[in-house]
C-alpha cells in the first residue's frame, strides 16, 4: 500500500512539474532564422571573402529567447552562428541578451548585451526578413564592423515622448564597451597593418632598407563607449526624422614584424628581422548619423548621412618615437525600396563613401573612395522563406580592403549576391 502511495505521490510530482515547466514554455517567445549566401564579384575580394572567385561563406543562424517576466521586465537573449569569409566562423555567440524594465512609456532601462543604435537600419539589422537588400549600403553600415559594433556591453535609458500634434520622440541614451572578438582579421587587421605601414621610415635601422612590414600578437580593449540616438516621429505620417552620436576609447597593442635588406660594408646585403612592438590609443570622436525615411504606402525612401573621426596616439617604446594621427570617414546613401505585390519587392540605392584624411598625393583617389549603385529584387516565396538577387556596379576600393587584395586592385569592378532566408 505504501509502496502505491509513492508511486502516486511521484505521479503526482511529475506531473505537477511538467504542468509548471509547460506554463513557463507558454510564456516563451522562441524566434530564429537560417540564411545561406553566395557572392561572388568581377575583380576584386570583399568583406573578407575570396569574392573574386564566388564564396559560399556567407551564412547566419540564430535563435533567440524572450519573455515577459512582469508587466513591466521583460528578458532575452539570441544565440548567433555567423560566417563571412575569415569573420565568425559559425562560431556560436551571445550576439545579444538583455533584461528591459519599462518604467512608463517615456522611461524605460535595459541590462546587458544590448543592439548598439549607430544608425536607423542598425538594430534590425540580424534581420533579412526585415529589409529589402541583402547588403546594406556600407558606406553607413560597414559588414567588416558588424561583429563588435552590433551590440555593446553595457546599460541603456529608453522610451518613447508623446509630443502632442507634433507626433513622438523615441530617445535612447546609453554607455558601456564593445567586445572585440578577434583582432587579428579583417578591419582590425587592416587598421594594424595601416598603422605599421605608417610608422615603417621610423623603425628602420641605419644601413637598412624596410620591404615589407606584417603584423602579430594583435590585442584590443575596448576602455568605454557612450551615446545616444532620438528619432522625431512626425505627425506627417510616414515620416521619420532623427540621428545617432557616438564617442568612445580603445587601447591596442601589435608587434610589427619589419623585414629588411641591410647592406654590410662589404657590400654584400642580408635578410634582416625585426619586431617591434607598438600601443595606440584610439580615440572615437564626432561618430554620428543623420537620417531621414518617409513610407508612404508600398513606397519607402531613406537617406542618410554618417561621419566619424579616429584620433590615434601612436607610441613605440623601444624607439622612443611618438605621433598622433587623425581620420575621418564620411559616407552617405540614398535609397528607395517599392512592394509591388505580396510576394515580390524591388529597391535600389546609390552608396559613396570616402576615407577622407588617407588621400595621399600622387595616388588616385579611387583607392580611399566607393561609389555603388545597387539594384535588388525580394521574392518573398512563403511567409516564412525568402529569396534575394542583388547587383552592384563599383567605382572605387575604398571598402575593399588592402589586406584582403595582396595584388593590385581594379577601379570599376561588379558584384552579384543572392540569399535565402527561413524565419522560424
Amino acid at each position: 500500500m505504501k509502496h502505491k502511495r509513492k508511486i502516486i505521490g511521484f505521479i503526482a510530482m511529475m506531473t505537477g512539474l511538467i504542468a509548471s515547466a509547460q506554463s513557463i514554455l507558454d510564456r516563451i517567445d522562441i524566434h530564429g532564422f537560417i540564411s545561406q549566401g553566395y557572392i561572388i564579384s568581377s575583380n576584386n575580394n570583399y568583406l573578407n571573402l575570396k569574392t573574386s572567385r564566388g564564396s559560399y561563406e556567407m551564412n547566419e543562424s540564430a535563435i533567440n529567447f524572450s519573455t515577459n517576466i512582469t508587466d513591466n521586465l521583460r528578458g532575452g537573449l539570441q544565440l548567433l552562428s555567423r560566417d563571412l569569409g575569415k569573420v565568425g566562423n559559425n562560431v556560436v555567440m551571445l550576439d545579444w541578451a538583455y533584461a528591459d524594465y519599462r518604467i512608463r512609456d517615456y522611461l524605460g532601462i535595459r541590462l546587458g548585451k544590448i543592439k548598439t543604435p549607430l544608425a536607423l537600419y542598425d538594430e534590425i539589422r540580424d534581420v533579412d526578413a526585415l529589409r529589402t537588400f541583402i547588403l546594406l549600403p556600407q558606406s553607413v553600415y560597414d559588414e567588416n564592423v558588424r561583429d563588435f559594433s552590433f551590440a555593446f556591453q553595457g546599460a541603456a535609458l529608453y522610451g518613447n515622448y508623446q509630443m502632442g500634434i507634433m507626433g513622438d520622440l523615441d530617445y535612447n541614451l546609453y554607455m558601456g564597451t564593445f567586445n572585440i572578438p578577434d583582432p587579428n582579421t579583417g578591419f582590425w587587421h587592416d587598421s594594424f597593418s595601416n598603422l605599421a605601414n605608417e610608422v615603417k621610415p621610423v623603425i628602420a635601422k641605419p644601413s637598412s632598407h624596410i620591404n615589407e612590414v606584417s603584423i602579430c600578437n594583435a590585442d584590443i580593449s575596448a576602455e568605454y563607449i557612450w551615446g545616444f540616438s532620438g528619432y522625431w516621429n512626425s505627425p506627417f505620417t510616414g515620416l521619420k526624422i532623427g540621428g545617432c552620436y557616438l564617442i568612445g576609447s580603445i587601447d591596442m597593442s601589435v608587434d610589427i614584424e619589419a623585414f629588411s635588406e641591410k647592406t654590410l660594408k662589404s657590400g654584400d646585403s642580408v635578410e634582416e628581422i625585426s619586431r617591434i612592438p607598438m600601443t595606440s590609443k584610439v580615440k572615437i570622436k564626432d561618430y554620428y548619423t543623420l537620417s531621414g525615411e518617409y513610407a508612404i504606402q508600398n513606397l519607402t525612401l531613406t537617406g542618410e548621412y554618417h561621419s566619424r573621426i579616429y584620433r590615434v596616439h601612436v607610441n613605440l617604446p623601444e624607439n622612443g618615437f611618438m605621433t598622433d594621427l587623425s581620420y575621418q570617414l564620411i559616407g552617405y546613401y540614398g535609397q528607395a525600396t517599392y512592394r509591388l505585390t505580396e510576394w515580390l519587392e524591388a529597391g535600389t540605392y546609390y552608396s559613396f563613401y570616402d576615407d577622407v584624411d588617407s588621400h595621399i598625393k600622387g595616388i588616385s583617389d579611387w583607392y580611399f573612395t566607393q561609389k555603388d549603385i545597387c539594384g535588388a529584387i525580394r521574392f518573398d516565396i512563403t511567409p516564412n522563406f525568402l529569396i534575394k538577387l542583388e547587383g552592384h556596379k563599383i567605382n572605387g576600393v575604398g571598402l575593399a580592403l588592402a589586406c584582403e587584395n595582396p595584388s593590385e586592385r581594379t577601379r570599376n569592378w561588379n558584384l552579384f549576391t543572392v540569399k535565402s532566408s527561413l524565419n522560424l
